[in-house]
């Protein structure tokens, strides 16, 4: 996050400021899914400018936590396949089936 005021205009954004930054400026959230209501909250101040290298590694952290959480609660559906997977393969289905790339091979 970047700031262009000094410290002294921003007393009313401290508040909001100190749910995640320590007074030394550093983050001291447990994880990047903590910014989002500062995020939020600040849409539309022109006192505050979110990076947007912040806002796409806060996009990675977000997708990656949400298809993990997907691939604990969901199973992958029955396809159509001319021969039954072995146990293996259905294991490797299942690990790349949540990620934004894998690559499965097997020995034929």
């Amino acid at each position: 996050m970047f700031c262009e005021r000094p410290k002294s205009e921003l007393k009313a954004l401290n508040g909001k400021l100190s749910k995640c930054f320590n007074i030394d400026g550093r983050f001291c959230g447990t994880d990047c899914s903590d910014l989002m209501p500062l995020i939020d909250g600040l849409n539309g101040n022109k006192r505050i400018r979110v990076q947007e290298t912040v806002l796409e590694r806060l996009d990675m952290f977000l997708e990656e936590k949400q298809m993990a959480e997907l691939a604990q609660n969901m199973t992958p559906p029955a396809a159509n396949l001319k021969n039954k997977l072995y146990p293996y393969q259905k294991d490797g289905v299942q690990f790349g089936l949540f990620k934004k790339a894998a690559a499965l091979t097997w020995l034929i």
